[in-house]
């Protein structure tokens, strides 16, 4: 196996997120900006009586990773996160899956607060970046 699926699937074992879309989105996150600095944001969720385990929500947190406030917060062990590069990792590859699927993308609730259903219909998330190579990832 390559170093890349290896990897990916250590931070996939690692996560306790039950329904297997989300940990998905969550491994690809981990992968990308570090396990600890993902636990660090469900960690922010949890302080602020929200659910910890919802790429929706999480995926605020980690973008607020970058500001002092937060990442200062007693609750942070790892501080600081350029969270938009991991933000957009994962955008990006929700995206390609959605053109992969023939518009069949994750589904738009794994993206806001509600925990989604496990179902891959909807629309895909469209990318922020627009690449000359679509197929870039």
């Amino acid at each position: 196996r390559s170093c890349l699926v290896r990897g990916l699937g250590d931070v996939y074992k690692r996560q306790d997120v039950g329904d297997p879309f989300q940990r998905m989105l969550f491994a690809l996150a981990s992968y990308n900006g570090g396990y600890f600095h993902i636990r660090d944001a469900m960690s922010l969720a949890r302080k602020h009586g929200q659910n910890p385990h919802n790429w929706g929500v999480i995926r605020g947190y980690i973008l607020r990773l970058s500001q002092p406030a937060y990442y200062t917060d007693p609750v942070v062990k790892y501080g600081y996160m350029r969270g938009t590069e991991t933000v957009d990792y994962v955008d990006r590859i929700r995206a390609r899956w959605g053109e992969y699927s023939g518009g069949s993308g994750f589904h738009e609730s794994l993206r806001g607060s509600g925990m989604g259903s496990g179902s891959f219909h909807g629309a895909p998330i469209k990318s922020k970046r627009h690449y000359q190579n679509k197929y870039h990832i």
